[in-house]
Formats: structure tokens, C-alpha cells, sequence
């Protein structure tokens, strides 16, 4: 059955039109011996039962995978997964690791900006370990890329509880603003908070109101609202997504006597995705001081050739006006070798993740006849180097300065595009 499945992932990856896939956000109570049976779990017998189970999801996401990662991820089939990461005090790291069957790019963990307790039952000892966030961009389908979040909140009902909750949610909130724009956005996790609590009930309309998700429990009517295992999303940039199916399967995760293997359910949704109908830009860049245009080099390298074998590229708007350029080809993005911020360092096509450094503003110059791109990360402009005029000449970030080999020529299909693409335009 699972090849079956692998077979209709790549079926609907070659038709890059419209998939299905299954999201599992799962808390996996992974917690050291000495705290975890204190509790009632002991994850070094669970785990073992918990792995194959996975299998059955396209995208997993967990939580408090601390201890017994190795025998959490021993029976897994998916081919991309993150590797667990030490840190913190206890050196347990942040708990949060996914597994998928699609490619996924970007990978980035964010701390909250406050937690509150330290072994004390009341406020849920959170600060001892880095709880937070993770994100990553999951890639369907060929150019077809969706943001994926997995959260773990700040637990706990004491007065320092609810001020790093609220804390961190603003945190959370800004965060997806700035780093996913306008595009398709899944956010899963253990949110740690209560329907049926009035306070909690606020911050959750505020996650959702404030970033303009659907609540899959509630749009699918499922079993209770008061979970706090949540899965929430929203389409985005051309690509819609519609929840299918929301489920419980707690009563697949159990051990032989009839336990749960966690003291959370393993809540999933079932996904549709389609291509929207949405119209694309699609340009080409054309250096002023050699008339030789932005195309591919070798290791992906980004340098002059002649223009009739220039990259053509998809402009995907980002938050603050800022873009991304995709090779409507390869569906690689331009970028900034290793996210550097130095002078010199070369522009390579990479894969989407649509981090700042993959993100630049369309500067006018000369009344909008002409435009040099800045990269947002490194506030540095893209640069001909030693203004070469040659075929095969690097294309590197440097200081801005305006002289002819920062300058370009924008080419939409092969002509001058004359209107202004500046940051002040959206798109």
C-alpha cells in the first residue's frame, strides 16, 4: 500500500496541477526517564510502537521528540526528515522535528522571546528546554511550495504563564507576516491553549484573524474544539488548499494493553491542493554595462550569457514588497551564496525557501527606465563583477553604488518592461 501511495505522489508531481497529501501533528511525550515515568510515560518502551506508525502520514510534525529520537525515527519510510538538534541547558533541544515525503527547504527553529518556570508543576516547566517554532518550505509538487510551522506553546496557568503567552504569540504573528507574505501557510502544533478558556480563546482568534487562517477542527466539525493539538492553514500565492478530513487516531496509537502511547492524541487533515488561476510575471534581466543578461553558470552559479539564453524568471511577492525571483525552469531561486553578507559573494539558484536572503527590492533608477536589485538580507546590490562584459562574468552582491554594472534592463517577454516594479509597486 505505501508504494501505491509513494506512486501517487509522483504521479501528481509530474502533473504539478493538483495532489493530495496528510499533515500529523503529534506530541510524542518524549520527556527523560527520570521526568517521563514520573508522569506516566516512558517513551524508551513507546517509541519503538509510535515509528512505524508514522509511515502512514506524508507530513509529520512532533513534539517533545527529546530523548528517544533514535527510536522514534528507527522503522520511518519518508526520505526527508530533520535531524535533532542539541541545545539548551539540559541539552534536550527545542523537541520540535519533522518528517515528509516531500523535499523540504529553509529549515529554521526560533526560541520564544520569553518563557516562564523552572520545576515548578504550576507553570509547566518551560524554560527547560528552547521551546518555540520551526519552519520550513515543503515543495509538493515542481513550484509548488507551501510554508509549514511547527509550534510548541508556552504551557502553564500562572500570571508569568499568561505574560509570556502573550509575548509570544505577538512574536509568532510577526514572524509569519515577515517570513511567509501572501503565500499558502499550514501551522500545526501544541498550542496550548483552550477553547473553552476565554483568554485562550482570544489569542487563538487572534492567531487566526490576524493571519487570515482556517481552522481545520472547526471548518471539518470535528469531535471536540477544545483540543489543544491544532492545525490550522490558508492558500496563498497560486496555490489553493482546502481541507478534506480531520482526524483522532488515538485509537491506533496504542500500546498492547490498550494505553496511549502519549498523553496527546495524534490529530491529522487530510489536504487538497490546486493551482489557482493567478496571473504570473515572468522577467529577465539585462545587465547595462555589458547588454548580456542574468543566466545559469556552472554549480548554479548565477552569471552573464548572451540573452537568448537568459534565465526566465517568476516574480513572487513577499511581505514588505520585497520579491523573490524563480527559475521557471529548474523552479530554483536566486539567493545569496551560504545567506553571506559580505561584498563579492556570489548569487547562486538554489532551493526555495524564501528566506530574506532569497528576497530583494526593485529599485527605479533613471525614472524607472532602469532598476538595481537589493538584497534584503544584506542591503547589498546585485553587481557585475569588476564590471566584465563578458559571457561568463560573475554576478556577485556589493556595495551599492549605482555605476552601470549595478544597473539592469527588466525584459518581459523579450521587450523593455517600462512600468515600475520599485518597492513603493505591489505586486
Amino acid at each position: 500500500m505505501k508504494n501505491w501511495k509513494l506512486l501517487l505522489i509522483f504521479i501528481f508531481s509530474l502533473s504539478s496541477f493538483a495532489g493530495e497529501f496528510n499533515v500529523l501533528t503529534y506530541n510524542v511525550a518524549g520527556l527523560p526517564q527520570i521526568i517521563g515515568k514520573k508522569n506516566g510515560q516512558n517513551g524508551e518502551e513507546k517509541h519503538p510502537l509510535i515509528s512505524p506508525l508514522l509511515n502512514d502520514y506524508d507530513i509529520v510534525l512532533l513534539q517533545e521528540d527529546f530523548s528517544y529520537h533514535d527510536l522514534l525515527v528507527r522503522s520511518i519510510y519518508h526520505p526527508f526528515f530533520s535531524k535533532q538538534k542539541k541545545s539548551g541547558f539540559f541539552r534536550l533541544g527545542d523537541g520540535l522535528n519533522r518528517l515528509s515525503q516531500f523535499p523540504f527547504n529553509g529549515l529554521t527553529r526560533e526560541k520564544w522571546s520569553k518563557c516562564f518556570g523552572i520545576f515548578r508543576s504550576s507553570s509547566g516547566n518551560d524554560c527547560l528546554t528552547p521551546k518555540g517554532f520551526s519552519i520550513a518550505t515543503h515543495e509538493m509538487a515542481p513550484g509548488i511550495f507551501v510554508d509549514i510551522y511547527n509550534h510548541h506553546g508556552e504551557a502553564g496557568n500562572t500570571i508569568g504563564d499568561s505574560i509570556a503567552i502573550k509575548k509570544n504569540i505577538k512574536q509568532f504573528i510577526e514572524y509569519i507576516k515577515d517570513h511567509s507574505g501572501h503565500r499558502a501557510v499550514i501551522l500545526a502544533g501544541d498550542f496550548n491553549l483552550h477553547e473553552n478558556d476565554p483568554i485562550d480563546k482570544k489569542h487563538l482568534s487572534n492567531i487566526l484573524n490576524s493571519l487570515d487562517l482556517k481552522d481545520t477542527c472547526k471548518e471539518l466539525e470535528c469531535d471536540n474544539y477544545n483540543h489543544i493539538d491544532r492545525i490550522f492553514y490558508r492558500s496563498g500565492h497560486g496555490i489553493d488548499l482546502s481541507a478534506l478530513e480531520w482526524v483522532n487516531n488515538n485509537e491506533l496509537f496504542k500500546d498492547k494493553k490498550g494505553n496511549n502511547l502519549s498523553d496527546h492524541p495524534p490529530i491529522s487533515v487530510r489536504f487538497n491542493w490546486k493551482k489557482s488561476e493567478v496571473a504570473k510575471r515572468i522577467i529577465s534581466l539585462r545587465a547595462l554595462n555589458s547588454g548580456l543578461c542574468l543566466g545559469r553558470g556552472q554549480d548554479n552559479k548565477a552569471v552573464q550569457v548572451d540573452c537568448s539564453n537568459k534565465v526566465q524568471l517568476e516574480v513572487i511577492p513577499t511581505k514588505d514588497y520585497s520579491i523573490s525571483l524563480m527559475d521557471v525552469e529548474t523552479k530554483t531561486c536566486l539567493d545569496i551564496i551560504r545567506g553571506s553578507k559580505r561584498n563579492k559573494r556570489d548569487l547562486i539558484f538554489g532551493p526555495c525557501h524564501f528566506k530574506s536572503h532569497q528576497r530583494f527590492f526593485l529599485e527605479d533608477f533613471n525614472y524607472g527606465k532602469l532598476h538595481y536589485l537589493i538584497n534584503r538580507h544584506s542591503k547589498k546590490c546585485l553587481d557585475v563583477y569588476k564590471n566584465n562584459k563578458n559571457e561568463g562574468g560573475r554576478i556577485v552582491q556589493f556595495k551599492c553604488h549605482q555605476d552601470d554594472n549595478q544597473l539592469w534592463d527588466i525584459l518581459e517577454n523579450n521587450l523593455y518592461f517600462k512600468k515600475s516594479l520599485s518597492s513603493s509597486h505591489k505586486f
